[in-house]
């Protein structure tokens, strides 16, 4: 042992060392940078047990130097890098004993990384003991229910409540599903499984994570040394919930939240979201039990209970036994806005089906044009019906209906750049079902034809013919299809010009018959063309000069 004085000197050069940053030369008998006993809580001295100072990364505990107990208990640690820093944390290791952090941090994860990037740090000192505890083991196995065989590879992971304590004990069930945690302090723990190959994630003893819990019976208590077996996962398959979700009125798809809430005291709710778009959900996996399923409240669409109940009092449960796969809790909800009416030929009174009709305002900044937010098509007998519309004011009009001129709700025309004069935005409140919105169409002058190149006869897709007013008034275009054949839309009798725009270059527009002039508003040496009657105007073909060179090598390219 070093004299009291030969002490003081050894740490004032290991301080003075230690601060200049450098590695300090590996000779045992020269310095002793920290030293200490090891001892179980009854006194009694731990041989063996290995003390390593270092430093903490958020992924790494970098050993600095280490010491090892001898018979009697002492170590010393006479070698020590300090080319990081002076300070350092100290940690106890031995078999059979819990891991500790010094001064009295017991940790139940063998690598404890946070507590340790966490942990205060200490200079070369002496008198740097550890009191060990015997550490406690936890073991059991892991089996399904519906055969009893084991399951290997599954995730148990456990907590403690006990202050002092750091870490989360783990392990991994073995291909004859026996895990083991060993080196354990006493404590309280709760442990877990993940799930897993369609076996639900479970609680010890015996509660499914979804299922109802019972924190009491969650709880393994330890005392210092116990081994406790017997601490068995058997895992259930999981259950699922499927079904389809459509709108009462007319049996379109549906997107709402779908929840389902566990029936039975300190029940715990799952939830599943629908799939976009088709209206189809499918539940996560379930422990086996009863249901209420709950159809929640959008903004779009009124909350329902299974089997078409308003309240969780008249709710119909679902039952599921281990592994089924229920389906068909389905749902017709009702929206909470809508916008319904009937589209019919003005002097017939016949319906008109396939007719496109949207809902929206106008605006857009400095470009003002119609925004539309709900869009629907005419049935056989001339029927549409709008939803998923927030609570505002809305235009309505019509689109493209075929043969007929198009226009806004209440029978104003012209459409569909800008409401028109006479057009009525519609206002819908919180819940209302607005009916009777019906349009009365005028049939309408069209001209069809074809698009194509004047020499080489080339045709393209997509170019853009529209039919153009005498004040300038631009009606909603077509584009030409695989065969260059365009049908423009419907308009009142009258006298139009007809145009393809962009195409010779982007930049110039090609007007009926032959008329080339920079876009827009260029139409004055263009000819009228006369729509003297409701009908079609067939064979206005429109024979572009080079119309092959620009979209063979312009911008279709």
């Amino acid at each position: 042992m070093f004299s009291l004085l030969n002490r003081s000197a050894t740490r004032f050069m290991a301080f003075w060392i230690a601060t200049c940053g450098t590695l300090l030369p590996l000779h045992a008998a020269a310095t002793t940078y920290f030293s200490g006993y090891v001892s179980d809580f009854q006194g009694n001295p731990i041989a063996g047990a290995v003390i390593e100072a270092g430093r903490a990364t958020l992924f790494d505990f970098l050993v600095a130097g280490q010491g090892t107990t001898d018979q009697q208990g002492n170590y010393a640690i006479t070698s020590l890098d300090t080319s990081n820093g002076s300070s350092f944390v100290l940690v106890a290791r031995a078999p059979g004993h819990v891991m500790t952090i010094y001064p009295n941090l017991h940790c139940t994860d063998p690598s404890c990384l946070m507590p340790l990037f966490s942990s205060p740090t200490i200079q070369p000192a002496s008198g740097v003991d550890f009191t060990l505890l015997r550490g406690a083991s936890i073991s059991g196995h892991v089996t399904r229910t519906d055969t009893n065989a084991p399951v290997a590879n599954v995730f148990i992971g456990g907590q403690t409540s006990t202050n002092g304590d750091a870490g989360s004990p783990s392990a991994r069930s073995d291909v004859s599903g026996a895990y083991s945690i060993a080196n354990l302090p006493p404590g309280n723990y709760t442990l877990r499984t993940l799930a897993a190959d369609q076996l639900l994630a479970q609680g010890y003893a015996g509660h499914d994570i979804d299922d109802t819990l019972n924190s009491a019976d969650d709880v393994v208590t330890l005392h210092e040394g116990q081994i406790v077996s017997n601490i068995d996962f058997p895992l259930d398959r999981g259950a699922t919930v499927s079904g389809v979700l459509t709108s009462l009125l007319n049996g379109a798809p549906v997107n709402a939240q779908v929840e389902l809430s566990r029936t039975g005291t300190n029940a715990v709710p799952g939830y599943v979201e629908v799939s976009s778009g088709t209206g189809q959900y499918l539940s996560a996996l379930l422990a086996p039990g009863s249901f209420h399923v709950q159809f929640a409240q959008s903004d779009d669409y009124h909350s329902s209970f299974y089997s078409h109940v308003s309240t969780e009092a008249q709710a119909q449960q679902v039952t599921l036994a281990v592994g089924e796969q229920r389906s068909g809790i389905d749902a017709q909800l009702s929206p909470t806005r809508t916008i319904a009416g009937t589209v019919r030929d003005a002097s017939s009174g016949q319906p008109l089906p396939n007719v496109v009709v949207h809902a929206g305002i106008y605006g857009g900044g400095w470009i003002q044009m119609m925004h539309a937010f709900a869009d629907a098509v005419t049935d056989a007998s001339g029927n549409y019906l709008l939803q998923g519309l927030s609570v505002g004011s809305y235009y309505v009009w019509t689109d493209h209906a075929p043969g007929h001129v198009d226009a806004f709700y209440a029978g104003a025309g012209p459409c569909c750049d800008a409401p028109s004069a006479g057009a009525i935005s519609l206002p819908l409140a919180t819940s209302e079902f607005k009916t009777g919105i019906n349009f009365a169409l005028q049939e309408g002058a069209y001209a069809s034809g074809r698009v194509y190149d004047a020499d080489t006869g080339f045709v393209a897709i997509g170019v853009q013919v529209t039919l153009i007013g005498i004040g300038g008034d631009e009606w909603p275009g077509t584009r030409t299809d695989a065969t260059g054949t365009y049908t423009s839309v419907a308009v009142p009798v009258g006298n139009y010009y007809l145009a393809a725009f962009g195409v010779i270059p982007p930049n110039l527009s090609f007007y009926y018959p032959d008329y080339v002039c920079s876009y827009p508003n260029c139409q004055s040496g263009a000819m009228l063309l006369p729509f003297g009657a409701a009908q079609v105007y067939r064979n206005l073909d429109l024979a572009i000069p080079h119309l092959d060179l620009i979209f063979r090598n312009g911008f279709d390219q």
